[in-house]
């Protein structure tokens, strides 16, 4: 990627309230970035071309429209190209195929980027430098993605989970309406759960980027703090020139704390719902350490397995004959008193992932069981298994195994991180 010529996307990656909005503000700054500028900062069309892209390119079988649908000019919906088979690989002689993801995300986004570069409406004028890069915020999947085709920047930026959970549920109330991952039937520990999964993906994937030299991790207290110390490494991250004192000063409908001071560490003078607390610091233990985040007590420990003995990575699963499985080791349990099973994994070749577990009158089969679809996932992801609310999940359950399929490949293999049974 040495020789290209286009926009540089900045990613900020970081989930809602992290300061999301304020670096994206501070970002625009400088008029060689190329963003939506109108607050709150959250056009997205990088992430629409690669998710497009994606979705086209996802011979699923749920990713198929039915004939009706495909030739109906009202209708909305639009999956692969319906002509391929769910799943076919292979191309049969004298038939047509359909571009690969990188074909499809590479003409979409340099159909974007040319227009962006010559739209004379946007503020950089000719008497201005020319643009250089495009910033945007997206979810934690996209770096993996986005740089495997650009020469991307990612900026990983984090806020204590205590304070995003108390900062959402405060806007929430001001605006009159749900969002963040909670709906209206949600509790108050539906809201915990969500939030503290959200912020488990862009940190699993954070963790495995922290030492690559295209990603910087910015942290929302250094945001408030020292604005202008973020901009100086911002500077020598990618040459940035941003300048703190020419931010949007409009930010303040965003903000639910009294100042922006007061917005750190609010998780130590305001309450939390019964139970909120002790499951974030209970479920995010290692992250809160490894982003320097105070924990007053000793949290307890999640019942399910750490695979991260000697290496951060976890345990390297080979495969047999495009097959592994992995056996927990925990002792039995009560299945009435967890909700959700929790997997941190990686794997470019896997297809398919599951759950299964064994009680004293059953043991592994395909009723007790949960599966989920890969799709050439190449970012580390955290799977969710709705465990209880299950038939089968129920009694005592004396063992659980992680399944994995894998795709043709000549060195399948995957890394497991961790297992963690969730309230």
């Amino acid at each position: 990627m040495s020789d290209f010529q286009g926009l540089v996307p900045l990613l900020v990656a970081g989930y809602g309230r992290s300061g999301t909005t304020a670096l994206m503000a501070l970002l625009g700054t400088d008029s060689r970035v190329a963003m939506g500028r109108v607050y709150p900062f959250e056009a997205r069309p990088l992430s629409y071309s690669a998710k497009t892209a994606l979705l086209l390119s996802r011979n699923a079988a749920e990713s198929h429209v039915g004939g009706e649908q495909f030739f109906a000019y009202e209708d909305c919906a639009l999956g692969v190209p319906p002509w391929l088979a769910p799943g076919f690989k292979e191309i049969a002689p004298g038939d047509i195929g359909s571009p690969s993801a990188v074909d499809w995300f590479q003409t979409i986004w340099a159909s974007f980027t040319g227009k962006v570069q010559n739209d004379t409406h946007l503020p950089h004028r000719s008497s201005q430098p020319s643009l250089q890069w495009y910033a945007e915020k997206v979810a934690a999947w996209a770096p993996a993605f986005v740089r495997s085709h650009l020469p991307a920047r990612t900026l990983y930026l984090f806020r204590d989970p205590r304070d995003m959970y108390l900062s959402a549920n405060a806007i929430m109330r001001q605006r009159n309406y749900f969002s963040f991952g909670r709906g209206p039937q949600d509790s108050d520990l539906d809201h915990a759960r969500n939030l503290a999964y959200e912020f488990l993906l862009y940190f699993e994937n954070y963790r495995a980027d922290k030492q690559r030299e295209d990603c910087l991790l910015i942290q929302y207290a250094d945001l408030v703090r020292d604005m202008g110390g973020v901009a100086k490494r911002l500077q020598d991250f990618a040459g940035l020139r941003c300048l703190p004192n020419e931010m949007a000063q409009d930010l303040g409908f965003h903000r639910t704390a009294s100042s922006p001071e007061a917005s750190i560490d609010r998780w130590r003078r305001e309450s939390f719902p019964k139970g909120v607390l002790n499951f974030l610091e209970n479920y995010l233990r290692e992250s809160l350490d490894a982003l320097k985040y105070p924990i007053d007590e000793k949290p307890r420990v999640c019942p399910g397995m750490e695979f991260r003995v000697n290496d951060e990575n976890g345990i390297r699963v080979r495969f047999k004959e495009g097959k592994a499985f992995v056996d927990v080791p925990l002792d039995p349990l009560e299945a009435r008193s967890w909700w959700e099973l929790w997997i941190s994994l990686y794997g470019p070749s896997l297809d398919r992932v599951g759950i299964s577990w064994r009680t004293a009158n059953q043991d592994y089969s395909e009723g007790n069981s949960l599966f989920q679809p890969w799709y050439d996932a190449r970012h580390w992801r955290v799977l969710r298994f709705p465990v209880g609310q299950q038939e089968s999940w129920q009694g005592r359950i004396t063992g659980l195994r992680v399944e994995l399929k894998a795709n043709p490949a000549p060195d399948p293999f995957a890394y497991l991180r961790w297992v963690r049974l969730v309230e």
